[in-house]
């Protein structure tokens, strides 16, 4: 186990450490002295307080918790106890994780300690509201987060016992070479990198911890079976002492994993091996999709948390790429961003109250997918033109108000929409911020509209047969070409749903997006999204697929396809 005093100094002295700022949390946990002779409190910090200690590095530090809450809240900041907490934080009241939490930032000698259900004050919605944009912040200016991996809530100690197949088992052994005699342990071999922080861990599980993992500059995971440090210059395990070093070349592009390591949003990696900033950005784009995909297998307590349980995350990835952020994509990518899937169709339901449009992969609860993330590097052509994108959101000078917005009738079947203006009493200029470019606090943000207008090969899906239905899918033939079929993967899906998109082949068409693979060899696919017409407007639609093609349909696409305009909502 690596040694206290190393371990503190790895943090002082390690690459990618965090710079001391004096913007504080709001409220942070003073751990008290060393020794333990004070209890713990509920500091406030403001400008007067940030500098009280001595040690000035000490004083502008703090230690965060990532940990799973589990359903069990046995202590919480309250409006009601807040007073208190500010005065003591007695240690036999806390639950045994905290308590580990504040003996863990006692020894690594720092005083300062940010836990969300104590820092937070958990019945005021508007305390809540301000401090959850603070919170990629708050982790990626720590000096160092705890991960309680092996605790399903706080309280399961992360100090206990190890949990091991079996004990180490001590052997005999002798060297005829050298003529020694001795006794070693054996253990079985621990689980490894990507099974603790991909499946293994009871956090990995959790939606919120993945961007508070992916923005703090180091770690410290407290497994079942061992410790692991992961900082943005190496990983590194008690069961594994040589460093895993940042990939480089074609590991690149091998190490699935890669992009979930906090070393990915360092500024480096804008600058390849080759120089070349425009792939360095396309690297970029595919592991912002490979983190969807991660993100969407998580679980969330409140399921409207799905973007701003991200937004933090995606900031980042914005001032990286320079680029605007809209619902989950970003629109200098959108070509790609669009060709989302769900992983299971059948089990996959669309949010029971609005979060964002039809084309966002957050409009779904269930897993996405990127079905391009397989053939990652391929040459491209783009077949559609963006045109506009613009996400409305709710004013924040309104918290607290009830939302209007229009819900399905079961959560299932039933795509929503923008309520028509005059549909509410709310006044819709004052309430909603429309927005080309998203902002910081936006991101943040109640998104309560959004949409965005394409041009592109368009065609009606009743100019098609129908040839196979699925449990999930749907197979058409066109009519006009022999050997030209279209595979429908419709995003919320059962036979019976089945049955009714191949019957009402009058109300939905296909807009083809772009081409994956090399289509001058008929290597690749044709995608195209599915668009349900809303029969509100004659060119607005809604989102509810993607389909498929061979690349050999690409000329018949972009040559007997007619050019339309459509706006998704």
């Amino acid at each position: 186990m690596m040694p206290y005093p190393s371990l503190t100094n790895a943090i002082k002295t390690g690459s990618g450490s965090s710079t001391p700022d004096t913007r504080w949390p709001t409220r942070t946990i003073d751990v008290g002295s060393p020794d333990g002779t004070s209890e713990p409190f509920l500091s406030v910090n403001d400008e007067r307080n940030t500098l009280s200690f001595q040690d000035a590095e000490v004083s502008r530090s703090w230690v965060a918790l990532s940990h799973c809450w589990g359903g069990h809240f046995p202590i919480m900041t309250t409006t009601e106890n807040i007073h208190k907490m500010e005065k003591a934080i007695p240690m036999s009241i806390l639950p045994p994780l905290f308590q580990d939490a504040v003996l863990i930032t006692r020894r690594l000698g720092f005083r300062q300690l940010w836990i969300d259900s104590l820092c937070i004050i958990q019945d005021s919605a508007e305390d809540w509201d301000r401090e959850v944009t603070q919170m990629g912040n708050i982790y990626a200016r720590s000096v160092l987060n705890i991960a309680a991996d092996s605790s399903k809530n706080c309280c399961d100690s992360i100090l206990g016992q190890r949990h091991l197949a079996f004990p180490p088992i001590k052997i005999a052994f002798h060297s005829h070479n050298h003529q020694i005699d001795g006794e070693m342990f054996v253990r079985p071999c621990l689980d490894s990198w990507k099974d603790v922080l991909l499946y293994g861990s009871n956090l990995s599980s959790r939606a919120w911890v993945l961007q508070e993992s992916m923005l703090a500059s180091r770690t410290l995971h407290f497994y079942k079976q061992q410790m692991l440090w992961e900082c943005r210059s190496l990983q590194i395990a008690e069961s594994c002492l040589t460093p895993t070093a940042a990939p480089t070349g074609l590991q690149k592009k091998h190490q699935d994993d890669w992009s979930l390591n906090k070393r990915f949003l360092s500024s480096v990696i804008m600058k390849d091996e080759t120089g070349s900033a425009g792939k360095a950005r396309d690297i970029i784009f595919l592991q912002w999709y490979t983190v969807v995909e991660n993100y969407s297998l998580r679980n969330l307590t409140i399921s409207n948390d799905r973007l701003p349980a991200l937004a933090s995350l995606a900031c980042c990835f914005r001032d990286l790429l320079k680029e605007s952020y809209h619902c989950g994509l970003f629109a200098g990518d959108l070509h790609r961003g669009l060709l989302w899937q769900t992983q299971d169709r059948v089990s996959a339901r669309y949010a029971a109250s609005y979060r964002a449009p039809s084309w966002s992969w957050a409009s779904v609860d269930g897993p996405v997918k990127y079905h391009f993330l397989a053939i990652r590097g391929a040459p491209r052509q783009c077949h559609a033109e963006v045109l506009q994108v613009e996400t409305i959101f709710r004013n924040r000078r309104l918290e607290g108000e009830e939302n209007d917005l229009p819900e399905t009738e079961d959560g299932i079947d039933s795509p929503y929409s923008i309520p028509e203006k005059g549909t509410t009493d709310i006044d819709y200029g004052e309430v909603f911020t429309r927005a080309t470019t998203v902002l910081e606090s936006d991101v943040h943000s109640q998104i309560v509209g959004g949409f965005i207008i394409l041009c592109g090969p368009w065609r009606a899906a009743d100019e098609w047969n129908t040839v196979l239905t699925y449990e999930d899918s749907l197979s058409l033939k066109d009519k006009d070409h022999d050997d030209g079929t279209i595979t429908c993967h419709f995003d919320i899906a059962s036979p019976a749903k089945i049955e009714q998109w191949s019957q009402t082949r009058n109300t939905y068409g296909f807009l083809h997006i772009s081409s994956m693979g090399i289509p001058t060899r008929n290597e690749g696919q044709v995608m195209t999204l599915i668009l349900e017409l809303t029969l509100r407007d004659p060119d607005e639609c809604r989102r509810v697929g993607i389909a498929f093609m061979d690349a050999k349909m690409l000329n018949s696409a972009t040559q007997s396809w007619r050019k339309r305009t459509v706006k998704i909502i």
